[in-house]
C-alpha cells in the first residue's frame, strides 16, 4: 500500500522547495555584494542604494529577506550612512518586522545632521504601518513628517508628504479629505506639467478609484483616460509600463461593470501584452483582478475561478500581501453561485460577510484614531506655537533689558569715569601746595580799582586770616564761628564777613568747609584711613559728624568720601 501524502506533507515539501530556490535566487547578488567588500564612502552609498532597488524589484520575497540580512552585517560594520537605510529593509524584509528599528534609523540620521534622511525613514515608516493597515501609526508618522518639511507646493518633500496624508485618508474611507489634498495636488501639477514623475498619474488614478467606490463611473473613467493620456505621451521613466498596466487595468473593470465587454477587451488587452516579470506586485494583482472579473463576465466561469483563488489569501505563494480582502471572496461567490456550486458560493458570501463587518469595525476605529491623531497633532501644535510666541515675547524682553542695561553700564561707566576725573582734579589741587589757598588768594581775587580804594583793609584782613588758619588752623574744630574767628583777627563779624564775600567771592562757611575738605584730602592721601573710621576722619578735620562731612565733602570734590578713598591712588 503506498503511503499518502498529507497536507503537511505537502507543505513541508514546499517550503523546502522554496528555499532551495530562495537560495538560488541570493546567489545572484552574490558578485555584487563580494563588490561592496572593496568599496567605502560614496561610491559603497551609491552600490547599497543601487542594490536596495534591485531588492525592491525582486519578485521572490524570501530571497529579499536573505540579501538583506547580509546587506545589514555589512552596513552595520562599515558605514553608518548606509545603515540607515539597512535599518529601514530590515523591519521590512525580515521575519519580525520590528518597527523599532527606524527609531534607531532616526538617531543615527540625527548623530549625522541628515534631514533628508531623517525625511526618508518617516516615508517608510508610513509606508510599512500602511501595508499593514494600521493607519493610525501610519497617520503619527505622516503628521510628524509634514513638520519636517516646509509648507511649500514647490517643494518635493512637501508634496510626497500631503500625497501620503491623501492615501491615508482615503484607506479609512475619509474620501472627501482624501480628494481635497489630490486636487490641489493636481492643480499644482496642471500649472508646472512635470509629467516625466509618477506622482500626478497616483493622484489622478487614486481620484478615479474615488469615484469608482462611489458608482460614479463616467467621472472615474475621466480620470483614469487622463491619467493614460497623459502617461502615454509624457511618461518615460523606468515606471511606465507598471503606470499604463495599472491604469489600463482599472478602465477595464470599469467598463465591465459598464457592461461594455468591447471597450473592456481593448483595455485589458493593452494590460495582458505587458510581460508579468516586470510588474510590481500590486499591479500584477490588479491584472489578475480585471482578468478574473472578464472572464466571469464573458461566462468562462472556470478560467475566472482559476484566477481568483490566486488572489485568495493562504490559497497560493504567488503573492506576499494580499489587496482584495474581503472582495475576491465576494467575486468568488458569485463566480461558484454562476458555477451552480451554491454551497460553495454561500461559504464565500459568509466570508466575505464576516470580514466586511470585521473590517468595517476596524475601518471605524482607523478612521477615530486617525482623527485623534490629527486633533492631537493640532493640539500640540497650538500649544507649542503658544509656547514658541511666549518665548518670543520673553526673548524681546530679554534684549530690551540687555539694552537698557547696556545703557545703565555705560551711564554707570561715564559717571565713574567722570568722578574718576573729579577725584584727579582734587588731588591737583592738593599736590600744588603753593595753589592750597587758590581761592582766597588776595592775588588771585581781582579786585576792582573800586574796592581797593575803597578799603585797603581788606587785603590786610585776609592775609590776617590765611595766616591764622595756616597756624592755628581753628577751623578744626568743629564748634568754629564767624565771630570766634573775628574775635581772634581782632575785628568785628560784618567786616569780616565782607572781606571774604568781596576778596575770596565766596561765604564764610564755604570758606571754612574748603580748609576742612583740604584737610581730609590730605589725611587720607597720607593713609589715616587705614587705621581710622570714616567717623573718625569727620571729627579729625573739623566736621560735626559723619553725615554732615559727606555732604561737605560730596559738594566740594563731586564724589564722596568713600569713592575718593577707593581712587585717589589710581588717580595720581
Amino acid at each position: 500500500m503506498r503511503p499518502v501524502l498529507t497536507v503537511t506533507h505537502i507543505l513541508i515539501i514546499l517550503f523546502l522547495v522554496l528555499g532551495v530556490y530562495a537560495r538560488d535566487q541570493a546567489r545572484k547578488f552574490e558578485p555584487t555584494l563580494q563588490r561592496l567588500n572593496n568599496l567605502s564612502g560614496e561610491p559603497f552609498r551609491t552600490l547599497i542604494d543601487s542594490l536596495y532597488y534591485a531588492l525592491d524589484q525582486h519578485p521572490d520575497y524570501q530571497t529579499r529577506i536573505a540579501v538583506t540580512k547580509k546587506v545589514f552585517r555589512i552596513t552595520a560594520e562599515k558605514d553608518d550612512i548606509s545603515h540607515i537605510r539597512s535599518l529601514t529593509y530590515k523591519v521590512i524584509y525580515s521575519d519580525t518586522n520590528d518597527p523599532s528599528l527606524f527609531a534607531e534609523a532616526s538617531r543615527l540620521a540625527e548623530k549625522h545632521r541628515l534631514p533628508g534622511k531623517i525625511q526618508y525613514v518617516e516615508d517608510r515608516a508610513i509606508r510599512f504601518y500602511m501595508n499593514r493597515q494600521q493607519y493610525d501609526s501610519a497617520m503619527v508618522h505622516v503628521l510628524r513628517l509634514l513638520d519636517m518639511v516646509p509648507a511649500d507646493l514647490s517643494n518635493e518633500g512637501y508634496r510626497n508628504a500631503l500625497i501620503l496624508l491623501g492615501d491615508v485618508y482615503y484607506h479609512v474611507r475619509l474620501y472627501d479629505m482624501a480628494g481635497e489634498i489630490y486636487l490641489r495636488l493636481l492643480d499644482y501639477y496642471n500649472d508646472q506639467r512635470p509629467w516625466n514623475i509618477y506622482h500626478p498619474y497616483v493622484l489622478m488614478n487614486n481620484m478615479g478609484q474615488i469615484e469608482a467606490l462611489n458608482n460614479s463611473y463616467e467621472t472615474a473613467l475621466q480620470w483614469f483616460l487622463k491619467s493614460r493620456d497623459i502617461a502615454i505621451r509624457e511618461l518615460n521613466t523606468p515606471d511606465r509600463l507598471n503606470m499604463l498596466t495599472y491604469i489600463n487595468s482599472w478602465i477595464a473593470q470599469i467598463f465591465i461593470k459598464k457592461g461594455n465587454i468591447e471597450q473592456a477587451t481593448r483595455y485589458l488587452d493593452e494590460a495582458m501584452a505587458v510581460s508579468r516579470q516586470v510588474l510590481f506586485e500590486d499591479v500584477l494583482q490588479e491584472r489578475v483582478y480585471s482578468e478574473a472579473l472578464y472572464a466571469y463576465q464573458t461566462g468562462n466561469y472556470n478560467k475566472a475561478l482559476s484566477l481568483a483563488k490566486t488572489l485568495e489569501p493562504g490559497d497560493t505563494l504567488l503573492f506576499n500581501q494580499y489587496r482584495y480582502i474581503p472582495g475576491i471572496y465576494r467575486l468568488l461567490s458569485i463566480i461558484q453561485e454562476a458555477r451552480e456550486e451554491n454551497t460553495l458560493a454561500l461559504a464565500y458570501m459568509n466570508k466575505f460577510a464576516r470580514i466586511t463587518d470585521s473590517l468595517n469595525t476596524k475601518g471605524n476605529r482607523e478612521r477615530s484614531m486617525v482623527i485623534l491623531a490629527e486633533r492631537e497633532h493640532d493640539r500640540i501644535n497650538r500649544e507649542l506655537k503658544v509656547s514658541r510666541d511666549r518665548i518670543a515675547v520673553l526673548l524681546a524682553i530679554l534684549v530690551i533689558l540687555g539694552v537698557v542695561v547696556v545703557i545703565i553700564l555705560l551711564l554707570y561707566r561715564r559717571i565713574y569715569l567722570s568722578k574718576k576725573a573729579l577725584v584727579q582734579k582734587a588731588l591737583e589741587i592738593q599736590s600744588h601746595s603753593g595753589q592750597q589757598n587758590r581761592r582766597m588768594d588776595p592775588a588771585d581775587a581781582k579786585l576792582s580799582g573800586l574796592e581797593a580804594e575803597e578799603d585797603p583793609g581788606f587785603s590786610d584782613l585776609i592775609r590776617k586770616l590765611q595766616h591764622l588758619m595756616e597756624t592755628k588752623q581753628p577751623y578744626l574744630n568743629p564748634q568754629l564761628t564767624i565771630q570766634d574767628t573775628a574775635r581772634l583777627l581782632q575785628t568785628n563779624r560784618t567786616y569780616l564777613s565782607q572781606t571774604v564775600n568781596r576778596i575770596l567771592k565766596t561765604t564764610f562757611p564755604n570758606y571754612i568747609n574748603d580748609l576742612r575738605i583740604q584737610e581730609t584730602i590730605r589725611l587720607i592721601t597720607s593713609g589715616y584711613l587705614v587705621n581710622h573710621t570714616q567717623e573718625a576722619l569727620a571729627g579729625e578735620c573739623g566736621f560735626a559728624n559723619r553725615s554732615v562731612f559727606s555732604a561737605v565733602f560730596k559738594k566740594h570734590t563731586g564724589v564722596t568720601p568713600a569713592f575718593f578713598a577707593a581712587h585717589y591712588k589710581n588717580g595720581k
